[in-house]
Order: structure tokens, then C-alpha cells, then sequence
């Protein structure tokens, strides 16, 4: 129940709690079961398009794969397919995206093979802005971007969700 998930967020991570009462927002810890709920309704399914060919549950994967290493379960360098896409689908607009936060995939090392490349660079890392503030960087070479979110961790919409949409917005329109 919500009461008692408050109660367990004051108790066991106080400094979180601190800061929802501080910026008026509400952390939920049960977020991570109620998101799957949602994204699997039968309307949301039809709203985002995913009605007529996904055939799993969200949050799951088909058999035989595993996070991080592919459909043989062979380590797997996305880098790697960086050169594919280039090659068959050059119409392609590629973005990375990356939190500065993000402890599961620090965006140094997302940035660092992405130079490894070697693709011209395009227009060299310059901040973008939101509010009158930094909100991240971007970096783009032909063909590609890395954007980062100041202050994001690994999920971006769940962290930053106004910098997330903000970057969404400004990727589909072409701007920094």
C-alpha cells in the first residue's frame, strides 16, 4: 500500500525523502512494478503502436537472450554495429543519449567509443540548454550524436523527466 511504501522510503532512505519534501515531489518505490502493468494495458499497447507485434510481456526478453550478450549469448560490442548502420541504413538519425550520473553506464565510456569511431566530427561538444541552464552536452559526427543530461542517472525520463522530454523535443526538430 502507498502509505506503507512512504513510510519505508522515510525509514530506509531518509535523504531521498528529505528531498521530496524539499522539491514537493513524491518518490514512489514501487514504480518499478507499476510500470510493467502499465506499458502491458491493452490501450497503452494500441496508443504506442506496440499492439500488433509484440508478442511478450513487458519487461522481458525472448528466449535465449541475455542482457549484454546477445541473441547467441556471445559478448556483444555495440560499437560494432555502429559501422553496419552507417552502411545499410545511412538515411538513419543516431543519437546516444547518456545521464552524467548514470553509474551502470558512465557516459565517459560511451563517449570514449564513440570517438573510437573515427567518424568527422560535425560540431564539436557545445552545451544545450533548457530554462537558462546547462542541461548537457552534445558531441556530433556524421551521423551521429551523444547528447548527456546533467545530473541523470541510467533512465532518463524517471531522473530528468522534463530534460528528457526537452531533449526528445529538440532531437526530433533538429536542434541542439
Amino acid at each position: 500500500n502507498q502509505q506503507a511504501a512512504g513510510a519505508a522510503v522515510q525509514q530506509l532512505t531518509p535523504g531521498l525523502a528529505k528531498l521530496g519534501k524539499k522539491y514537493g515531489i513524491e518518490f514512489n518505490p514501487c514504480l518499478s512494478q507499476m510500470t510493467p502493468k502499465y506499458l502491458n494495458r491493452p490501450d497503452v499497447l494500441k496508443a504506442i503502436h506496440g499492439d500488433g507485434h509484440y508478442t511478450r510481456m513487458w519487461p522481458s526478453h525472448p528466449q535465449n537472450w541475455f542482457y549484454n550478450e546477445g541473441p547467441a549469448g556471445a559478448k556483444k560490442d555495440i560499437a560494432l554495429l555502429f559501422p553496419k548502420f552507417f552502411e545499410k541504413a545511412p538515411q538513419w538519425k543516431i543519437v546516444v543519449i547518456s545521464g552524467t550520473a548514470d553509474a551502470a553506464v558512465p557516459f565517459v565510456g560511451t563517449e570514449r567509443w564513440m570517438y573510437c569511431l573515427n567518424r568527422p566530427i560535425v560540431n564539436d561538444t557545445r552545451a544545450w540548454m533548457l530554462n537558462g541552464d546547462v542541461a548537457g552536452m552534445v558531441t556530433t559526427w556524421d551521423r551521429m550524436s551523444l547528447v548527456t543530461v546533467k545530473g541523470c542517472g541510467h533512465t532518463i525520463p524517471t531522473y530528468c523527466p522534463e530534460a528528457g522530454y526537452a531533449f526528445f523535443a529538440n532531437w526530433l526538430s533538429n536542434k541542439d
